[in-house]
């Protein structure tokens, strides 16, 4: 897991500011890096240039030229030191020929920024990274960087990586658990990492007693599986439950501010929430419904969004605009269903 990262970028200085962060992850697995620049169709470059249309393929020869050299500049980086790097040029719509990159190279993992430049060169992250987050068949590391960058625990050795992984009880829930420690691990090494389980009842729930001891035996028991398991050894494994009429909400606040974590020691909230999205309903719905769609929209932290196997599929042209009802029927999957009172 992790061997290949894939870096969308779009020719911006915000978006690169994932290249670090994904060496970074690269190093700590021994894996390597896919550098990728995708160039918009002709046809998204027509509507907003003032060229005649007969000069429009020497723009796109033009791009795929700068592109080529703005790649390579990439690669004289010292971020980049003692890692595997391959570049690619590829023309289309951008998220689209990102979740293709994806498949045919056989990558691992993207990570990318959320937000780049807009203008006839570049693309919208914000837009691009969403599409992404929603159809990827492999985990996509969702960075939010401010004008200042992104900051530590990422780019410095020796900071604590926390990661907030919401459960509700379902398997599908539990498949951002290993991808969020083996996140932690190479973000953090050779500090331990830790990593927060958090459940969330509504709070008008009527069987409300039932479902909190449903939910500390349940927490319990994938705390117990993490910590006998290899990679959960070497770290720190917190967890808690809230109630709240906003799962949302609640997931937010408590990775960003700590809030309800008094009884915690020195729990100030968390760097990273990662979570794992239910393919119900055609395209892809989010886990809880839709509540990592609405995290993913909200949140100041980087998201690490994890799609469960059994949902997994070649990307269509159809998925970036919505897709047909024949594809969408074929992403359609039953799911289990999570115990009572979660989301």
């Amino acid at each position: 897991m992790f061997q290949k990262i894939l870096v969308p970028l779009d020719g911006s200085a915000r978006a690169e500011q994932a290249i670090p962060v994904a060496a970074r992850i690269a190093r700590g697995v021994g894996g390597s890096l896919v550098l990728l620049r995708v160039i918009p169709r002709i046809s998204d470059y027509a509507w907003r240039s003032l060229d005649p249309p007969v000069v429009l393929p020497d723009v796109l020869a033009k791009e795929r030229a700068e592109a080529a050299v703005y790649l390579q500049r990439l690669l004289s980086s010292q971020d980049l030191d003692g890692v595997g790097i391959q570049t690619e040029v590829r023309d289309g719509d951008p998220a689209y020929t990102i979740l293709t990159v994806a498949h045919e190279l056989q990558a691992t993992m993207m990570v990318m920024c959320s937000h780049g430049e807009r203008g006839i060169k570049r693309w919208m992250m914000g837009s691009v990274s969403l599409k992404v987050a929603r159809h990827s068949a492999i985990p996509v590391f969702v960075l939010r960087p401010n004008e200042q960058g992104i900051s530590a625990p990422f780019t410095s050795k020796g900071s604590q990586v926390r990661i907030l992984v919401p459960l509700d009880g379902s398997k599908s829930a539990e498949e951002a658990l290993e991808p969020a420690m083996l996140l932690a691990h190479s973000l953090t090494a050779p500090v331990n990492a830790a990593l927060h389980l958090a459940c969330v009842l509504l709070a008008d729930d009527e069987e409300r007693e039932r479902a909190i001891q449903a939910a500390q035996e349940y927490l319990a028991e994938v705390e117990k599986k993490l910590l006998q398991s290899e990679a959960g050894r070497s770290i720190t494994i917190t967890s808690s439950i809230s109630l709240h009429v906003d799962a949302a909400q609640a997931l937010i606040r408590l990775a960003e501010h700590g809030e309800g974590m008094r009884e915690i020691a020195g729990f100030t909230g968390c760097d990273i929430i990662a979570i794992a999205t239910h393919g119900r309903s055609g395209v892809p719905r989010w886990v809880m419904g839709s509540v990592t769609e609405r995290i993913l929209d909200s949140t100041t932290l980087p998201l690490l969004i994890v799609r469960p196997q059994k949902v997994h599929a070649k990307p269509t042209e159809e998925h970036h605009d919505g897709g047909s009802s024949e594809q969408r029927a074929k992403d359609d999957t039953v799911e289990e269903p999570s115990w009572a009172g979660l989301f």
